[in-house]
């Protein structure tokens, strides 16, 4: 921007020596002193510069300087409605609270009542407002609630919420189903293979045993003639 703000000037500051003062830094495009609509000056102007490095130099060099006995603020200018401008600080200006105060003031008094009496009475208005508006948004709540609890055993509106379902939870909610499925027939297979065991009879165990041992038998015997063809041949070496 190549518009300064200059504030705090003295009440007496004219349009003249202002531009005399800043000029020394650049060339001045514009200058527009603030005054009320009755024409009382708020001692602070706007000072426009041709270049934007002018308007930069002025701040700089400007800033908490004097003018007469005031001491200057100057700043870089900022479009209106920049959300970095301060809260507003001139009893003049919307949004201040001195301008608040006196706006007060005067309504209270178009009211015929006292500042305080109209004050009470604006607080109890907001009250009342934010009480309203709650209880809006309470009926209305529970107005959503009771036509939820009307569709919640409803077999279509059930099948809507699955085919909403986000896929990430459905397929993990599936998988979980598998799982537990799968776990389940794992344990009664081995149940059912414990059982078969202990139905076996012993008798039947010992039929088995018995039927092993001409095996077990044949085996000890050529066990021993491949030990006894060894030791001949160790003899013979």
């Amino acid at each position: 921007m190549s518009r300064i703000i200059v504030k705090n000037l003295p009440k007496n500051a004219s349009d003249e020596r202002i531009r005399e003062l800043f000029s020394s830094r650049g060339e001045i495009t514009d200058l527009k002193l603030a005054k009320t609509s009755a024409g009382v000056f708020r001692r602070f102007a706007f000072v426009g510069f041709k270049t934007n490095e002018q308007a930069e130099e002025a701040v700089r060099h400007f800033n908490r300087t004097f003018m007469n006995t005031s001491k200057l603020e100057v700043q870089i200018a900022k479009n209106i409605g920049d959300e970095s401008i301060l809260r507003p600080w001139s009893k003049y200006s919307k949004g201040s609270s001195t301008f608040e105060r006196r706006r007060n003031i005067a309504e209270a008094r178009k009211a015929g009542l006292t500042l305080v009496e109209y004050e009470e009475k604006m607080r109890a208005e907001a009250k009342k407002a934010k009480a309203k508006s709650a209880s809006k948004v309470k009926l209305k709540s529970q107005d959503m609630l009771e036509k939820l609890h009307e569709v919640e055993g409803d077999p279509e509106f059930q099948e809507f919420l699955d085919a909403h379902q986000p896929k990430s939870k459905k397929a993990k909610w599936v998988n979980d189903e598998e799982k537990s499925q799968a776990g389940s027939a794992k344990k009664l297979a081995i149940a059912a293979k414990e059982e078969t065991l202990e139905k076996i009879d012993d008798d039947s165990l010992e039929e088995k045993g018995k039927e092993m041992l001409p095996l077990s038998d044949g085996l000890s015997q050529i066990q021993s003639v491949i030990q006894s063809h060894c030791q001949d041949e160790s003899r013979q070496q």
